[in-house]
């Protein structure tokens, strides 16, 4: 009988396998980390009313500790895009990873109400994580590809802000220890901040989606909402 003989694989199908391994490890890292850090931020969001009170706030002021990390990020989040586009996604994540772990470091050692306003502004001036996970999975992957992945950016932003509120709350146990949420959430920005540094490679050089798909719409990060 006729042997059978493998038919040799090509360079360029090697090439597009290698590569679509790479996106789908790229994609699950951005996945873990934005669950992290939607759970570190969701972790202290519903308690914020109480620290700022327990730190003699007025309800005006509750308010807008409320709203400063929101304002600030809507000023902060389209140049924190555009410098995204300009020296690259990693750097200015891990910037802004960084400045979640100050704030909250600064947020749990809060003794007045103006401490946690300045740490929710912080946040918020270099709050775009969301966004630039949403660019970042925008340049590894191809159009037809990307709202799958997008998708799954927001499950898991789902998740992490479910689980988020009831990990602050297990916090709180047997006292009003406000403290510990914001440390909490810190201590997980910063893992973030390791497993980003590590782990996650620059999606705007060489050999991204982007550079095998000129024209078929990229990851720019200007104009996206910051979360």
């Amino acid at each position: 009988g006729t042997s059978c003989q493998p038919l040799p694989s090509s360079p360029a199908r090697g090439r597009f396998g290698s590569r679509a391994m790479a996106v789908n490890r790229s994609v699950l890292q951005v996945l873990l980390f934005v669950f992290v850090d939607v759970l570190g931020f969701s972790l202290v969001l519903p308690l914020l009313p109480y620290a700022a009170q327990l730190r003699g706030a007025t309800p005006s002021l509750i308010g807008l500790a409320a709203s400063a990390n929101a304002v600030a990020q809507m000023f902060a989040a389209p140049v924190v895009g555009q410098l995204s586009d300009r020296y690259g996604r990693k750097p200015l994540i891990l910037l802004c990873i960084g400045g979640t772990v100050v704030s909250f470091a600064l947020m749990a050692m809060a003794t007045t109400i103006w401490h946690v306003i300045a740490s929710r502004v912080l946040d918020g001036l270099l709050g775009g994580n969301i966004s630039l996970a949403q660019a970042y999975v925008s340049d590894v992957t191809t159009p037809a590809e990307r709202s799958r992945a997008l998708g799954l950016i927001n499950a898991a932003f789902g998740i992490g802000f479910t689980l988020g509120p009831a990990l602050g709350g297990y916090l709180l146990r047997g006292g009003a220890h406000f403290e510990r949420p914001p440390m909490a959430a810190a201590v997980l920005a910063a893992i973030n901040f390791v497993g980003v540094l590590v782990f996650l490679r620059e999606s705007r050089g060489s050999g991204s989606a982007n550079d095998d798909n000129d024209g078929d719409g990229g990851g720019g990060a200007g104009g996206s909402s910051g979360g």
